[in-house]
């Protein structure tokens, strides 16, 4: 079913693949905690024409269990869920498929009869190997995308990333019409695989023997709750890491919303957001203003690493990296910790016009609002382990 030039992409996944000499191995963010607020402020709005099915590849992952959570409160009426963990959610509903997307059975039987596929496949970012990356993001992206289309889908919603643009070159208002990198110029795993993924996502929206209808969504960085790997060090050790330049950070149910609305429209025939990426970025802010914004909601004064001690931790990265990569590629994270730290480097900022234009789409909470509700989440989890 696979076009020439996707399978062409897929074979550059597996070579990447080969580069690492390791076997495929598949995870999505299995060890993050699912969201859980209960908050009315949470709530979706109606969607007229919300598929009644979804499944949510990665459902079980930090961003993936939001992405469930809302559709349930949109008003889905089924929701299955495929990760390598069991989903967590009790509602009669929701179906957990565990198991790998190299399982191609498994993969098959969790779409067979759901109108809408999200696809939500990511690593943990600053600890994924590059088999990894280009096994979950890339081949799982292929897989899925086949058994999709095989079990006669309507739809497929890819959630890819700002990172297309790379991370390592500074944008301004960037727009869908503005032209990406070379793929190889990357200088992240991350960017090159969400870039690949997104290609044979929007080329299976003209595959012939199909009538599924594709879109990607391009968020900025997800917040969704004080697990986050932006978030984590704030919460648990009150530290401030960088200042940088402004980068693009959406509360997490602002792109569940995008999800939902792209969902709707795919299911006409003649949408015209069928084979489309489309920004759904969020506010520019600097690392050092978004840790001082939770600080203040905590109560709590954060601590600056000074410089000096970026710079040891940095080297000491690279120097780490360089060993790993000789003595255990397919266990060695791909992205240094100095090269994740320098993408505060780069301004990141997007315009959200053709998401609104074709979409609909405007932000439901802002980052302050969606701050407080992370913070809520916190403290609510505190409590709960205090008592």
């Amino acid at each position: 079913m696979f076009c020439r030039n996707v399978l062409q992409t897929a074979a550059q996944a597996q070579s990447l693949i080969a580069l690492t000499g390791s076997r495929v191995t598949t995870y999505f963010n299995y060890h993050l905690p699912r969201y859980a607020s209960s908050s009315a402020a949470t709530n979706p709005p109606s969607y007229p024409g919300l598929p009644p099915s979804f499944l949510v590849v990665g459902g079980a992952g930090a961003f993936g269990s939001v992405v469930v959570d809302y559709l349930l409160r949109a008003g889905a009426q089924k929701v299955n869920v495929l990760d390598l963990k069991p989903s967590s959610f009790s509602d009669k509903r929701v179906e957990s498929f565990v198991g790998s997307v190299d399982d191609v059975k498994l993969v098959d039987k969790a779409a067979s009869g759901i109108n809408t596929i999200v696809g939500c496949l990511t690593p943990d970012i600053p600890t994924a190997t590059w088999n990894e990356f280009v096994s979950v993001i890339v081949l799982g992206t292929q897989t899925v995308l086949n058994s999709a289309a095989n079990a006669g889908a309507k739809a497929f919603v890819q959630i890819s990333s700002i990172g297309v643009s790379s991370c390592y070159v500074e944008t301004i208002n960037g727009k869908e019409s503005d032209p990406l990198p070379h793929m190889r110029d990357y200088i992240s795993p991350y960017d090159l695989t969400k870039r690949v993924s997104e290609e044979m996502v929007l080329q299976a929206n003209s595959w012939k023997h199909s009538s599924m209808r594709t879109a990607a969504l391009r968020p900025g960085g997800l917040l969704n709750g004080p697990r986050d790997y932006a978030l984590r060090d704030i919460f648990d050790k009150s530290l401030v890491y960088y200042e940088g330049a402004p980068l693009a950070y959406i509360y997490g149910r602002n792109v569940c919303h995008a999800i939902a609305l792209a969902a709707s429209k795919l299911q006409d025939p003649a949408s015209p957001a069928a084979g489309k990426a489309f920004y759904v970025a969020g506010t520019p802010i600097t690392g050092g203003d978004l840790a001082r914004a939770l600080g203040r909601k905590l109560g709590r004064k954060l601590k600056n690493l000074p410089p000096p001690v970026l710079s040891i931790v940095g080297g000491l990265s690279y120097v780490s990296h360089a060993v790993g990569m000789v003595r255990a590629p397919h266990r060695t994270a791909a992205i240094p910790t100095a090269r994740f730290l320098a993408i505060s480097k780069y301004g990141k900022s997007f315009s959200h016009d053709l998401a609104h234009q074709l979409l609909g789409y405007e932000e439901l909470w802002s980052l302050d609002e969606g701050l407080d509700l992370i913070v809520e989440e916190y403290k609510a989890g505190q409590a709960a382990a205090n008592k």
